[in-house]
């Protein structure tokens, strides 16, 4: 039968670790008491307090997460807002978007110096990239991101569209032939609204080019631009088309190729993919 004294010692040596008290006279039960003693050590390795922790000057934050704080703090504003929206919200302006322009472009079309055929490859085909490439633009962070593979699909089939269309025979007939550059110049036009807002809406436009949001939406824009020609420019000539038309995509999605890489290897800080 265990002797009641030990027990009220043990009692008095948990209450004053408790408190926070000095043991007094109890350190000599401590070292006689295996419980006791076994309590102390435990105690006596423990990590600080809550509150000491909050307190703490300086903490060791994972630089990720760090740097992570530091590009959210930087936002403000519309910018802020924006990216702020729930992923479908942002997908649904960013589609809708796309395809407002796609409609409003071809429905102010001259459609009787149209070849009907040509002219719906050009409108559905265009239409299901945008659908594909702005809805994976805004891949929210926490899922996995697309494979490599699935990735340089839908930017393959971005910039191949347009130029493949470029080499077929022009939709348009009957107009005065214009330069090469007059149409590149309103192929960005037309694309630009998709530019703008894939990078406004993306949370992460930044990140490594390979896989990155941004670039699948400059080059659903480059097709946009590219395509959207067709229904308004007849000048015949191959060569036009293609520098004119086609090459639009593609001229995009390289230059957003190289700013990306050239970004992410001067970065100085952690990536934030």
């Amino acid at each position: 039968m265990s002797d009641p004294r030990l027990n009220d010692a043990c009692d008095q040596v948990q209450a004053r670790l408790e408190a926070d008290e000095a043991l007094g006279s109890l350190e000599a039960h401590v070292g006689d008491c295996l419980a006791c003693s076994e309590l102390v050590a435990f105690l006596a390795e423990a990590p600080a307090s809550a509150d000491d922790l909050r307190s703490a000057p300086d903490l060791d934050l994972d630089p990720g997460f760090a740097a992570l704080q530091a590009a959210v703090g930087k936002e403000a504003g519309l910018l802020a807002s924006l990216r702020s929206w729930p992923t479908a919200r942002r997908r649904g302006l960013l589609l809708c978007v796309g395809l407002a322009v796609l409609a409003a472009v071809w429905a102010i079309a001259p459609w009787k110096h149209l070849e009907p055929a040509r002219a719906g490859l050009s409108v559905v085909g265009l239409g299901v990239i945008l659908l594909a490439a702005l809805w994976q633009s805004l891949r929210p962070i926490h899922q996995p991101p697309l494979p490599p593979w699935a990735w340089w699909s839908l930017v393959g089939v971005a910039v191949a569209f347009p130029f493949l269309l470029s080499l077929l025979p022009a939709a348009f007939h009957g107009e005065a032939p214009k330069s090469g550059g007059m149409c590149f110049g309103f192929g960005c036009l037309f694309g630009f609204p998709i530019l703008l807002l894939g990078f406004l809406l993306n949370r992460a436009p930044t990140g490594a080019a390979v896989g990155s949001g941004l670039l699948l939406a400059l080059a659903a824009g480059g097709a946009l631009g590219g395509v959207t020609l067709d229904a308004h420019c007849g000048t015949p000539g191959m060569l036009h088309r293609v520098l004119g038309h086609g090459a639009l995509a593609a001229t995009w999605v390289g230059l957003g190729l190289v700013g990306l890489a050239l970004g992410v290897r001067s970065s100085r800080g952690p990536e934030l993919v």
